[in-house]
């Protein structure tokens, strides 16, 4: 089943549409369902990743040798062409015009020498054109390859924070796991955990359930620094997903004054006094500037 799951992955790479893998949500994966049960299975999935990965990026790197190679190739064929033109017109209309001056008073020799000159000016123009016109073409496709290869970086870039993200997650406890899957519409492979943080409407149900458990303090830190990255990771996936950012975070400045619109206090706080500690950033808007969640911080009294 594992095998089935990796040629899947092989055939969807292989598409250069679908190479940028952080802006689309495959959501007709129900077919395949990769159950992780053990740090050793991550293990073995993590690697079958990055196996695919790099015979993407083998496959990538090796097209854009083979276009380089061809472009050279036909640059250089074309330069030779145009040589060997450009040399047989001079050499045709230098053996013209002499004999167009020793014989420049006849009149067929005149319109003979005109006709050899226009023709030779429609080869070089014509030839010139075709020059042009591949050359246009080559940095078109030089530009494509640069293009492919810029996707390739995002998705290693994207892949990596998804792997260590996803391994996050699965060392959350049953309970955390059972309720983010829930929030997401199901976790149980690294593609249904990037679908459900991928979508805009999981962000505000993600934010208010790790909020409120940080706002008890009933989670162990090494627990709540995993979901407080798991936010992060959904965060930064859905303002990649469009054109420009939807939202900002909202990082208040250590020893600011408490502002009850853009902060909340956790449980051990007091009720005014000055920012100690940043628990749990919130977002806004990024065209409106509206607060979509407040910052979660502790307060200090004030002397």
């Amino acid at each position: 089943m594992q095998d089935n799951f990796i040629q899947q992955m092989r055939d969807y790479l292989s598409d250069p549409k679908n190479r940028i893998f952080l802006r689309q949500c495959l959501f007709n994966l129900e077919d395949y369902r990769l159950r992780i049960e053990s740090d050793e299975e991550l293990t073995e999935l993590r690697t079958k990743y990055e196996t695919i990965i790099n015979e993407s990026e083998n496959q990538h790197r090796n097209e854009i040798q083979r276009l380089n190679q061809d472009r050279k190739n036909e640059i250089d064929r074309l330069n030779w062409d145009y040589g060997e033109i450009i040399h047989r017109l001079k050499m045709e209309n230098q053996e013209n015009l002499q004999r167009s001056r020793e014989d420049y008073q006849r009149e067929d020799h005149q319109r003979e020498f005109q006709q050899l000159n226009e023709r030779y000016q429609r080869d070089l123009s014509s030839k010139q054109w075709e020059l042009d016109n591949y050359k246009a073409k080559v940095a078109d496709r030089l530009r494509e390859s640069d293009e492919n290869k810029k996707e390739l970086e995002q998705w290693r870039e994207s892949y990596g924070s998804l792997e260590d993200a996803y391994g996050k997650f699965f060392r959350l406890s049953s309970k955390h796991k059972d309720s983010i899957a829930g929030i997401f519409g199901g976790c149980d492979n690294p593609i249904d955990f990037f679908c459900g943080a991928l979508q805009k409407g999981h962000l505000d149900q993600l934010w208010d359930y790790i909020g409120d458990g940080l706002k008890l303090n009933d989670t162990n830190d090494e627990e709540n620094d995993r979901l407080v990255a798991l936010f992060d990771f959904a965060f930064d996936a859905v303002n990649r997903s469009q054109r420009e950012p939807l939202f900002n975070r909202l990082n208040p400045q250590i020893g600011s004054r408490f502002d009850s619109e853009t902060m909340g206090r956790d449980n051990e706080s007091p009720q005014n006094g000055n920012v100690s500690q940043l628990i749990f950033a919130g977002y806004s808007h990024a065209v409106t500037g509206e607060i979509v969640k407040r910052s979660l911080v502790r307060l200090e009294g004030l002397n």
